[in-house]
């Protein structure tokens, strides 16, 4: 694989560390959890082996994109109403900011739970999207890896479960 992407300018591991596999199993669970209708067009940016995609409803349009398939997802110009994968976990603000310009419905990730930081989660709100849903499960054995992983999906409905508290200073003050 080529090292560095021209077009965008970002520099690839020769030997990335931040290459998880969905098992297929795991992949069909999450893609229940989000609200796909017949209708949705649907993209995984982030094919891999294909565990999010093959299991995309049948009845839908769907997209792929694959940096190691020649297929790069910033290079996309086309609008989704879903964007649901596994990304690599080193240009996590990148892939969330790119994919904030080209879902209209919703997104879906499948990231380490220590990724969604409070500046990460109000940059995507920014752009018009709120957390909805954080679904936490066992990390797949095949992954030995000592970070929790989460599925988090966001859409353009705020959730009135989950709020970000903007008086840090007054709370944080107190409690640190």
């Amino acid at each position: 694989m080529n090292n560095e992407n021209t077009l965008t300018g970002v520099r690839y591991r020769k030997d990335p560390n931040d290459i998880f596999y969905t098992p297929e199993k795991l992949a069909k669970f999450l893609i229940e959890m989000v609200n796909i209708e017949p209708n949705h067009v649907i993209c995984d940016p982030f094919k891999g082996k294909g565990a999010f995609f093959n299991n995309f409803p049948v009845d839908n349009e769907k997209h792929w994109f694959e940096i190691a398939e020649g297929k790069d997802f910033f290079e996309n110009t086309k609008l989704y109403d879903w964007i649901i994968s596994n990304p690599p976990f080193s240009m996590t603000t990148k892939i969330l900011e790119f994919t904030c310009l080209y879902s209209k419905i919703g997104f879906a990730y499948l990231l380490p739970s220590y990724q969604m930081s409070y500046f990460r989660l109000k940059n995507i709100e920014k752009y018009g999207f709120y957390l909805n849903k954080i679904l936490y499960f066992q990390n797949p054995k095949e992954w030995n890896i000592g970070f929790q992983m989460c599925f988090f999906i966001f859409t353009k409905q705020r959730s009135e479960s989950i709020k970000l508290f903007e008086e840090s200073k007054s709370i944080q003050s107190r409690l640190f």
